[in-house]
């Protein structure tokens, strides 16, 4: 069963994918921020290199964003429940948020001072289940009436692939913090990005001439700066925050580009 055309159902899920995508992404922004800019003293102490208000504006906008998300969570699995019409796809991408939400709330007092790696992995993974799924929100309203596709094999891979890329990068970043010796979450990471480009690159071969050619430059454009990022990040040895926090976010925008790609094809 699908959306009727232009309805106050329509506009309302297209409303909450929209905003919950645009605080997952705050979460995203200054989780990262705060993760990048935590650095470990001789004495095995953390402490931040941004100035303090920067830190408490950051902190206090994460803290706002994750209970925005919380809210719209609640909200989503609520219309779930009280609408009888629902585009395929709203139920399982509702459950997601609402799982990822509680997941990330559970973890939150792990996560300060970031001693524990794993948790960062987790915070960085569910912190891009969370993302997705508020995007995916939006798109199934975007394409309301008609029924969504489901994902296709290549898809899948490609989002695996990119999830395994996150992943990675976040555990090659815990690693170099507190186990400088560990370099094998680094060639994961790498790995799997030869691995993430490769199925990019036949997806856009894919879709060349087809409706989402627009989608494909954009995505395009993101994948040659990304590689840029990431090449800049092996070469210096010092590596500025603003490289670290670029490098994580145009990650969470090439899998908005890619979701709408496989969305919208």
């Amino acid at each position: 069963m699908s959306y009727p055309p232009n309805t106050k159902l329509k506009r309302a899920w297209y409303a909450l994918g929209t905003v919950g995508t645009t605080l997952a992404l705050v979460i995203l922004a200054t989780s990262l921020l705060l993760r990048i800019a935590t650095q470990t003293t001789l004495d095995g102490h953390t402490q931040s290199v941004l100035s303090p208000a920067l830190e408490q504006a950051s902190r206090l906008m994460h803290r706002l964003a994750a209970s925005g998300v919380g809210v719209l969570a609640l909200l989503a699995i609520v219309m779930c429940f009280r609408k009888a019409s629902l585009a395929p796809g709203i139920k399982q991408a509702s459950t997601l948020v609402l799982v990822t939400t509680v997941s990330l709330a559970v973890i939150g007092p792990l996560t300060p001072g970031y001693h524990i790696a794993a948790v960062t992995v987790l915070n960085v993974g569910l912190g891009s289940i969370l993302l997705l799924s508020f995007w995916r929100l939006r798109e199934i309203a975007l394409a309301a009436p008609h029924t969504p596709r489901p994902l296709s094999r290549i898809a899948l891979f490609t989002l695996t692939a990119l999830m395994l890329h996150i992943g990675t990068g976040a555990a090659a970043a815990a690693s170099s913090q507190w186990l400088p010796s560990l370099d094998l979450n680094v060639w994961l990471h790498l790995a799997s990005a030869v691995g993430l480009m490769l199925l990019i690159a036949l997806l856009m071969r894919q879709h060349r001439k087809s409706a989402v050619v627009s989608t494909i430059k954009v995505l395009r454009y993101v994948m040659v700066g990304q590689i840029l990022l990431g090449g800049l990040m092996m070469v210096l040895d010092e590596r500025p925050i603003w490289v670290n926090f670029a490098h994580g976010m145009v990650s969470a925008l090439l899998a908005l580009l890619l979701l709408a790609l496989f969305h919208r094809q």
